[in-house]
């Protein structure tokens, strides 16, 4: 495993890892203990918080992954990717495979989402198939297929799985039934709902909302009657993250030029930005315990935010010689930062954020470094 970038401060409120992947998910773990991220496509890290240290490694997959969700008791992750079609399901401790979920000619994936009570994952395939699994028995249940041309934009469950919800590129926002793969209803411009392309669509935790996005929009809508409800403005390009907090009172959204936002679901207004992303957010969401935001870009940049000390910021340490990085470690009194890049090791100031030192002697790659106790 190969530290790229890793970025942490005094102020344990942010703390960022860049892993150098293009499309980079990761979900923290229930009890905020652990972070499960992309790191080397395809491959997944399960990070432990305080120490930074891996503790296990998922390998499977064998094309990139764009899916990556912790189950509720914290036990499993569930990871898909669009063009291996595969949604995998692991032991978050051991890091085994304990299942892969493909089907033939299913070989690429346009969405996925898990019930929040995971007993159901729906997959969207690209000729408008939906399948609904079984997750505990690891087979189809029901295939529903979607009267369109056009193609899905995205896919998620109400609570209990009771139902999901999909948007299209037709501008119709549609909802079935889980248990009989039933249409419940459809919203477009004609019978009430807002007429405009709804991507990153979410379904808030007491399932009466929808909230997506559209350009550098963000809509909520009446999940029974599709009536839009409010507009949230202030991205100054295009939305691509949108999510509802755990108690569903706030959104959080990322932009394609890095800004990351939260709102006020009530209002419609924002409430906080949070800052450190440079290239276009992969994916911005709450930790389930709404402590925590999260989000990662397209650059393979990932960072964690405290909700309540949002203006808060960890420093980046950024080098010519940042991927050749394979080692961090901290004094005991965390006032020093020690990098191990290619043949040496460089010393960093962690109030100053800048290098006292550079370290050299060594012929070869340096693959630990640590500080006595004395620091």
């Amino acid at each position: 495993f190969e530290w790229h970038y890793l970025s942490a401060s005094l102020d344990p409120s942010s703390w960022s890892y860049q892993s150098g992947v293009v499309g980079l998910a990761a979900d923290v773990s229930p009890d905020g203990a652990r972070i499960a991220l992309v790191t080397e496509a395809p491959q997944i890290e399960v990070l432990d918080f305080n120490s930074r240290a891996v503790v296990a490694t998922l390998e499977g997959h064998t094309n990139s992954v764009g899916f990556l969700r912790y189950s509720r008791d914290g036990r499993r992750i569930y990871t898909a990717s669009s063009r291996d079609g595969t949604f995998r399901v692991w032991d978050a401790s051991s890091g085994d495979e304990l299942a892969a979920l493909s089907r033939p000619g299913a070989d690429y994936v346009r969405a996925v989402a898990v019930s929040d009570d995971d007993r159901l994952c729906v997959r969207a395939r690209k000729d408008a198939t939906l399948e609904v699994w079984d997750l505990a028995k690891a087979e189809v249940v029901r295939e529903v297929s979607v009267a369109t041309d056009e193609r899905l934009l995205s896919v998620d469950f109400g609570p209990g799985g009771a139902w999901f919800a999909t948007s299209w590129y037709d501008e119709v926002i549609r909802v079935f039934d889980a248990a009989t793969g039933e249409m419940l209803r459809a919203f477009d411009e004609s019978s009430g709902g807002p007429g405009e392309r709804l991507g990153n669509l979410r379904v808030s935790p007491d399932g009466t909302l929808l909230a997506g996005s559209n350009g550098n929009k963000l809509l909520i809508c009446d999940a029974k009657s599709g009536a839009l409800l409010r507009r949230c403005l202030g991205h100054s390009d295009s939305v691509t993250s949108v999510a509802f907090s755990p108690d569903g009172a706030q959104l959080v959204s990322g932009s394609r030029y890095g800004r990351i936002f939260s709102w006020d679901v009530a209002s419609g207004e924002r409430v906080a930005s949070y800052s450190g992303a440079e290239l276009g957010v992969s994916f911005a969401r709450f930790a389930l315990d709404g402590a925590l935001v999260v989000a990662g870009d397209q650059r393979g940049w990932f960072r964690c935010w405290d909700v309540q000390a949002s203006a808060a910021e960890g420093f980046a340490v950024d080098s010519p010689s940042a991927k050749s990085l394979r080692r961090i470690t901290y004094s005991p009194d965390g006032s020093l930062l020690a990098m191990s890049l290619g043949s040496s090791v460089q010393l960093w100031d962690t109030n100053r954020r800048q290098v006292l030192t550079t370290l050299r002697g060594h012929e070869n790659t340096v693959s630990m470094a640590c500080f006595s106790t004395d620091g």
